[in-house]
């Protein structure tokens, strides 16, 4: 019995049909149905497309989408990482326990479980800021990590539990082309389904050798992953879970992020637009107003206060997320202008 971290795009049950979570589903029917599909569809020849087996090296490597376990403490001293449950390969990384290959039952014991989804608990030191310990799981889109653009999606919907230190979600890149400095969103801590568009997700910019947005990070993705970042010498970790995961829209519970309080706090703030004019009302002070379009740019801003307002004449039509940040608001909110 193999340990194997693939999970082809076929359910264990052939009828169980998902509405949602086109990328990752797991559901409790007549049987337990789970599923991973990669963004775009590869044909590939020989053998029986009913059955899982391997249709040769170049499809699977092309085909197979691939959960993985990974820290990037191995080449820093002082950091250490570890995931549990999980193997380790012969090269000492670690291994996550998935599937049977032979028949894609799930393994007891290991990472995937048909209520909690695919899950692990992640703990992690780091040595200061600039030699931090990361671990995660993650996704690639396929075995031989084939970049592939999902910028027209808009944004990802998931459905997930965490307790304990903050997970960041990562759109993974080719590191060797765009750098280590990958945009992430911090997930919040508690059972969740968010809608997740490209533009609230973050760069912490301190790599100043490679100059990016986050269309470069759908442009040429790689992967998703689900990471803690610790730049201390006291471990954090957290376990985590995830039950859903698709494309912007897909999740019918998803919560849109603006409405979780740690980004949108729970104050009087309210964007109003009316025409091509934008005004916040119930400011109770200065705040940095931002919009920005759904590839990341800021594309607009000015530091608002009482009664005054942006003109958004000069841009397309389109949806347009606007940010307002200050001492007492931390704010988003989706706007569409025509």
């Amino acid at each position: 019995m193999n340990k194997n971290l693939a999970i082809f795009g076929l359910a264990v049950s052939a009828s169980y049909v998902f509405a949602v979570g086109s990328l990752w589903s797991i559901s409790e029917g007549n049987n337990y149905s789970y599923q991973v599909q990669t963004p775009e569809v590869v044909q590939c020849t020989g053998g029986d497309p009913n059955a899982m087996e391997d249709y040769g090296k170049n499809c699977f490597q092309t085909t197979g989408g691939w959960w993985f376990a990974y820290d990037a403490t191995a080449s820093i001293k002082g950091t250490s990482a570890t995931v549990s449950p999980a193997d380790k390969n012969p090269d000492g990384t670690w291994k996550l326990i998935t599937t049977d290959e032979t028949d894609g039952s799930i393994l007891p014991g290991g990472n995937l479980d048909a209520t909690k989804g695919i899950f692990a608990t992640m703990s992690t030191t780091g040595v200061d800021g600039e030699h931090p310990g990361v671990v995660g799981i993650g996704f690639n889109w396929a075995k031989a990590e084939t970049a592939v653009s999902i910028t027209s999606h808009g944004g990802f919907c998931l459905a997930y539990s965490s307790t304990g230190s903050t997970v960041q979600m990562e759109l993974g890149w080719d590191s060797k082309t765009y750098g280590d400095d990958t945009w992430f969103y911090e997930l919040p801590e508690g059972a969740k389904s968010l809608d997740l568009p490209w533009s609230m997700f973050k760069q912490e910019g301190w790599d100043k050798d490679h100059s990016t947005t986050v269309a470069t990070a759908t442009d040429y993705s790689v992967s998703i992953k689900f990471r803690i970042k610790n730049g201390t010498s006291t471990a954090m970790s957290n376990t985590f879970a995830i039950q859903e995961l698709g494309w912007q829209g897909e999740c019918g519970s998803a919560t849109p992020v603006t409405g979780i309080a740690s980004v949108n706090q729970a104050a009087a703030a309210k964007v109003m637009l009316s025409n091509r004019t934008l005004s916040i009302a119930g400011l109770s002070s200065a705040a940095n107003v931002e919009v920005v379009n759904l590839r990341g740019q800021v594309v607009a801003s000015k530091v608002l206060s009482g009664s005054a307002s942006m003109n958004l004449s000069s841009l397309d039509a389109g949806v347009y997320m606007v940010r307002v940040q200050g001492k007492a608001v931390s704010y988003s909110q989706k706007v569409i202008l025509k």
